[in-house]
């Protein structure tokens, strides 16, 4: 859905790139401390895990994870992951067919 052409955004607003992604986790001070400073500055962070393909939902409660509108590799794209327990924002692939949250940013 994040790659597809019709648009998985509302008009005026874009799914970010996994560059936004990065600049947005540097500019909090990078994948440390980035969790703790998303709770301060009001970004909601809902721990709704990941779906497979198979249907079945895994980590809901622990983690956050959020596509990037960028692809690592022909089954893979980019994401966001943070486990609420260490706190870390981290980049990692994911398989597309994985379902994971999105984000929307306002274009510019």
């Amino acid at each position: 859905a994040i790659i597809d052409k019709r648009g998985l955004a509302p008009e005026g607003w874009h799914i970010p790139t996994d560059t936004e992604w990065g600049y947005f986790i540097n500019h909090l001070g990078g994948e440390t401390i980035a969790t703790q400073k998303m709770v301060e500055i009001g970004f909601n962070i809902q721990a709704g895990g990941y779906r497979l393909s198979t249907g079945e939902f895994r980590y809901a409660g622990d983690y956050a994870l959020w596509w990037s509108s960028s692809t690592s590799s022909e089954i893979n794209a980019w994401s966001r992951i943070i486990n609420l327990r260490g706190a870390k924002a981290i980049k990692a692939g994911n398989n597309k067919k994985t379902g994971l949250a999105v984000r929307c940013v306002k274009n510019q």
